[in-house]
């Protein structure tokens, strides 16, 4: 809330983060539709999708190994390197 004095006017809720969500959503879905596809560039669009995937899943991995409260399992990171 936001205003002076004692009226309080409720802040303006920008859209951003919905937007955000929206382009990522689509960037994603183009790479990962590019990677299937049998043109030219597919080896590039595969090869940056499963970059994508490995980050996020590396990541994502490193919180649950790090952070007890959040950690659901140490066992993909096992089957992984084994």
């Amino acid at each position: 809330m936001r205003g002076i004095g004692p009226v309080a006017v409720p802040a303006r809720r920008h859209r951003t983060p919905s937007r955000r969500v929206l382009v990522r959503f689509l960037v994603t879905a183009w790479f990962g539709g590019a990677a299937m596809l049998p043109i030219p560039w597919h080896r590039a669009a595969k090869r940056a999708w499963w970059y994508v995937v490995y980050n996020i899943g590396y990541r994502l991995l490193s919180v649950q190994l790090s952070c007890a409260s959040l950690a659901v399992s140490g066992v993909p990171f096992v089957i992984k390197h084994a």
